[in-house]
């Protein structure tokens, strides 16, 4: 199934399409272009999503723009509400290879993951720790530790749209509601259903 990268769609499951992807590897992440190129649409897809869904996990200003919209941007918080940001483009594509090509590339098989090892503790509340006999723990996932790191592309090109910085937050006194509003040359309309 192909990408759906409509700005602001309901059933929108990428901000970019395959051959946005492939341009911007080759402008952003040109160390990356031969892995990139070696996969398959079907592959390059399954990590885009990903990568589109890691993004919606950062706290971002604002709200999205229309109601109904599945993906994270555009946002209240931007310009241009009617287009999508380059930067929040090249860190879809950035977290699609960099956090999910390469957690899929590295994740161990299942022999390997257990050989030997027991599990004597999970948690999720910092997101995901897991303690192995012996005194392993494996703590956070890529995702976190990209975030945590102030020199993380994805932080730099976000960082006009988090709304928290280093445990900070920026306030927003935007509304959390849908409204529909028309606007013509002359006047602006604006209507509000109250039950």
């Amino acid at each position: 199934m192909s990408l759906c990268a409509k700005i602001g769609g309901a059933e929108s499951d990428s901000l970019v399409t395959v051959a946005e992807a492939d341009t911007i590897v080759s402008d952003v992440l040109p160390d990356v272009v031969d892995n990139w190129t070696a996969l398959t649409t079907a592959q390059k897809e399954l990590r885009l999503r990903l990568g589109a869904n890691l993004l919606g996990y950062m706290p971002l200003r604002g709200r999205k723009v229309f109601c109904n919209q599945a993906q994270s941007f555009p946002r209240t918080s931007q310009g241009n509400v009617h287009s999508i940001p380059d930067a929040a483009k090249q860190t879809q594509v950035f977290l699609a290879y960099s956090v999910v090509h390469r957690g899929l590339a590295n994740r161990p098989s299942v022999e390997e993951s257990l050989s030997g090892m027991r599990v004597t503790n999970v948690s999720l509340g910092g997101m995901l720790n897991v303690s192995f006999a012996g005194g392993a723990v494996v703590s956070g996932s890529q995702l976190d530790q990209v975030m945590r790191s102030a020199q993380s592309p994805a932080y730099l090109l976000m960082k006009p749209w988090l709304s928290q910085l280093r445990g900070g937050v920026v306030l927003n006194d935007e509304e959390i509601t849908c409204s529909t509003t028309s606007t013509s040359s002359t006047t602006t309309t604006t209507t509000t259903t109250t039950a």
